[in-house]
């Protein structure tokens, strides 16, 4: 996800009407991007903070330094959806209910279930092996879609015949927002406005130091 950090129409007015008066206009575009400039890295703190303060996003999973600045208005957000249980606030199954997770700060835990066919899959906090390492997270069963039983290791030996056992639906690891989509609704909520402010703070210092004669 990339944010490009573009003032308003009207700061572009204000900045040519601010520097014409003192025939500075054509200054216009080094002011503006030495702004830019300056303004990225408190933009990109200032974002970082907003979406800490928005989701129960785990430290480990989102850093500071997950937000990278790109030449000097952009800054990119990369990453895929993040599993609910290493990425966000969340609490293991019980005998009763499924496991569950909130997302946003102030919300409710939400149990993770889903109704088909008359059953409940229920989310369940489980270990499975993967590239012949451990891994856990939270797992639903898939309704409809089974394992394939095909590949179950056979007996060698003759054993005594048992009933054939229905196959086991399989299962997928429940995932949330990926950081990247967190920072950019983030951003579209709130951030934009706040990114203007200091981009404006910035602009207005470098007019000053403009008809100032300060370089």
């Amino acid at each position: 996800m990339m944010i490009h950090i573009l003032p308003y129409g009207t700061s572009w007015v204000y900045l040519y009407n601010q520097l014409d008066k003192y025939g500075k206009a054509d200054a216009e575009n080094e002011v503006m991007r030495k702004a830019i400039k300056e303004a990225a890295p408190k933009i990109k703190e200032s974002l970082y903070k907003e979406t800490r303060e928005r989701y129960t996003i785990k430290r480990g999973q989102f850093r500071k330094s997950d937000i990278k600045q790109r030449g000097y208005k952009t800054l990119e957000v990369s990453g895929a959806p993040l599993g609910v249980w290493e990425g966000y606030q969340s609490k293991k199954n019980t005998k009763k209910k499924g496991a569950k997770t909130m997302v946003l700060k102030g919300g409710a835990m939400k149990e993770l279930v889903e109704t088909a066919g008359g059953r409940q899959y229920k989310g369940f906090l489980t270990t499975v092996k993967n590239a012949g390492s451990d891994y856990t997270g939270i797992f639903q069963r898939m309704p409809g879609k089974y394992m394939d039983e095909s590949k179950r290791p056979q007996p060698t030996k003759r054993v005594k015949r048992k009933k054939k056992r229905k196959p086991r639906e399989a299962i997928q690891k429940i995932y949330s927002l990926a950081k990247s989509k967190a920072v950019e609704v983030a951003y579209r909520e709130k951030g934009y406005a706040e990114a203007e402010e200091i981009l404006l703070f910035h602009m207005q210092k470098s007019i000053d130091e403009v008809i100032g004669g300060i370089k």
